[in-house]
């Protein structure tokens, strides 16, 4: 009896760890880096915001430097990107727990674990949409915007690339 109480504690706080790891990659406030803006824990939304201060590297895409009317409107696309899909994530992520709790059962239900990767699916479908309505969006506003570049060719800071 111990045993078995002892192993469904054990299993638990694992899941709870694995998620709680992996949610912060998954549904991380997004591109960019991050100065002391609201991005990064900040209050105040124009201070630092991702882009901002790293020259050729900002966050934006782009090999120069964005003036700030540029990266007021970047940053409001961004939080509005955020925003709009917060629901989706939370949703994410407990369809994820879900399948996991299931899929931990000493004896999984195949037909509940497939009807939650399903559902998993087609959240993932609905967030990817979204995510490319936001990317045309920030190209719209910038359009060296290149989402997960520093800029032209390169791939992030730092970091050697094409140029």
């Amino acid at each position: 009896m111990k045993k078995s109480i002892t192993r469904n504690i054990v299993i638990a706080v694992a899941v709870v760890a694995i998620s709680g790891f992996g949610s912060t990659a998954f549904a991380g406030r997004g591109m960019g880096h991050g100065g002391s803006g609201k991005y990064n824990g900040g209050d105040s939304g124009d201070a630092g915001g991702p882009g901002q201060y790293h020259g050729a590297c900002m966050g934006y895409g782009s090999n120069k430097q964005l003036d700030s009317e540029t990266v007021k409107k970047l940053n409001a696309e961004r939080e509005k990107f955020y925003n709009g899909t917060g629901d989706v994530r939370k949703k994410l992520f407990q369809k994820d727990l879900e399948l996991r709790s299931e899929l931990a059962k000493d004896t999984p239900d195949a037909k509940k674990a497939e009807s939650i990767q399903k559902e998993i699916s087609d959240l993932e479908s609905v967030f990817a949409r979204k995510r490319i309505a936001h990317m045309i969006e920030m190209k719209k506003i910038n359009p060296d915007f290149r989402p997960g570049h520093g800029g032209k060719g390169r791939r992030g800071c730092g970091r050697s690339g094409n140029r």
